[in-house]
């Protein structure tokens, strides 16, 4: 994971176009998945139920602090060395770093197979079993079943024809018939299935995976423009945009720790489950509120702190859910099954909101900035949504303001409020 991590700093640094670059931020995506399921299964393997949500609570201090750090080295890089460096320096800064975790992990292994000679030949195996042991069948349908029906999501109204292009329907009936494929193959031929039925009759883990799914779908809508919205809206620099999005998952730290403490305490989870929700679902309707143009900038934040308080307990209490309920030997599994679920939810929230600025953005610049403007200045607020923008205080500005806010408000936050109510019938 760490090598995956170094190749995708090495293609962002040296992107020379947006796709490159956006492929770079693809196979970054899966260093930072591999880790933080390694991370988690780490942490459950080493833990008893009771503590295991105050273990991945404590594994998650650091971000107390990297973020509010990271606002200051963003906007140092930016003014110094250019964001290509502020990038490339992390493909030397993380596997050294790395060597602290990486190092005792080989010491140790070497040592096993020191007082246990059979240890090393017990793990070679041929690659017709190494796949078999891996379920290769099931992960290739399942991972291209999912993009096939992400992918049109989000680039559908980037098309002249919008939904109606050919492609979209096609990727989204291949993307359907290939999840459908992965049921009848998990249930007939995998020897080792990724997705094993019988999971899918444990109520409790079925649910965690849903309410897991749900409440990271509501958190990514909104959160996806957010960065941009800040800086477009509010006239954020870099540095207070990244306080302000950083916010939330500083809350969600403390949360998470918090609600730990209390599970260890009273080995109970239900309760602290509901009253997570039942803030994400207020912190919605305060949403619709004070997330606008004109609000006060403490009023921004205190949105956040809502949407961490609630979305920490939230998580902390799936992911021990998901662990609890099934045999030791599956834990690693189920624990990948419920991140996976969480994932998706933030794919698919990041895919709608997607598909929201692509398909009406500029219906709504149209309307704000008035029948006399002209289509390339449209077409140039579209593209260049965090840059060349005209002056804050202008009539221009202002309407791009306010087609930027109520494109999140009205449609983020109303997409929400159904994913929240539809979480707490699920709790």
């Amino acid at each position: 994971m760490i090598i995956v991590y170094i190749v995708a700093y090495i293609l962002c640094a040296t992107s020379r176009s947006f796709g490159m670059f956006a492929g770079g931020f693809i196979v970054y995506s899966i260093g930072q998945t591999g880790l933080q399921v390694l991370g988690q299964v780490i942490v459950a393997d080493i833990t008893t139920s009771r503590a295991r949500g105050l273990a991945n609570g404590l594994v998650q201090l650091p971000f107390m602090i990297i973020p509010w750090l990271s606002a200051f080295i963003v906007d140092s890089a930016l003014a110094n060395i250019g964001w290509r460096w502020g990038i490339a320096m992390y493909a030397i800064i993380l596997p050294v770093c790395s060597c602290a975790i990486i190092v005792p992990l080989f010491y140790y292994q070497h040592r096993v197979s020191k007082i246990d000679p059979t240890a090393r030949r017990k793990h070679k195996q041929s690659l017709k079993s190494f796949c078999s042991q891996i379920d290769l069948g099931g992960m290739v349908l399942l991972t291209t079943g999912l993009a096939m029906v992400l992918i049109p999501i989000a680039l559908a109204g980037k098309t002249s024809n919008s939904w109606s292009a050919p492609w979209v329907p096609t990727l989204l009936s291949i993307g359907v018939l290939l999840l459908v494929a992965l049921v009848f193959y998990e249930s007939r031929f995998a020897t080792r299935p990724v997705v094993p039925p019988h999971y899918l009759r444990n109520a409790s883990l079925v649910l965690s995976f849903i309410i897991g799914l749900l409440d990271a779908f509501a958190y990514s809508i909104t959160h996806t423009y957010m960065y941009a919205w800040v800086t477009v809206s509010h006239n954020f620099r870099a540095r207070d945009a990244t306080f302000l999005t950083y916010t939330a998952g500083c809350l969600q730290v403390v949360t998470g720790l918090l609600t730990g403490w209390i599970m260890y305490r009273r080995r109970r989870y239900k309760n602290l489950l509901i009253i997570g929700v039942v803030i994400r679902l207020i912190g919605y309707g305060v949403m619709l509120r004070i997330r606008g143009t004109s609000n006060h900038i403490a009023e921004l934040f205190a949105v956040q702190i809502v949407q961490g308080a609630g979305s920490g307990a939230v998580g902390t209490v799936v992911i021990v859910v998901a662990q609890v309920v099934v045999e030791k030997a599956q834990l690693a599994q189920a624990t990948a099954l419920v991140l996976l679920c969480i994932y998706l939810g933030n794919a698919m929230g990041s895919s709608t909101a997607g598909c929201i600025y692509t398909s009406m953005f500029k219906d709504r610049l149209r309307t704000h900035l008035g029948s006399q403007a002209s289509q390339e200045t449209i077409n140039a607020a579209f593209d260049k949504i965090t840059g060349s923008l005209p002056k804050m205080g202008t009539p221009e500005r202002m309407a791009i303001n306010l087609a930027v806010s109520l494109l999140v408000i009205e449609l983020g936050i109303s997409v929400d409020h159904c994913c929240s109510i539809l979480t707490f019938s699920a709790t």
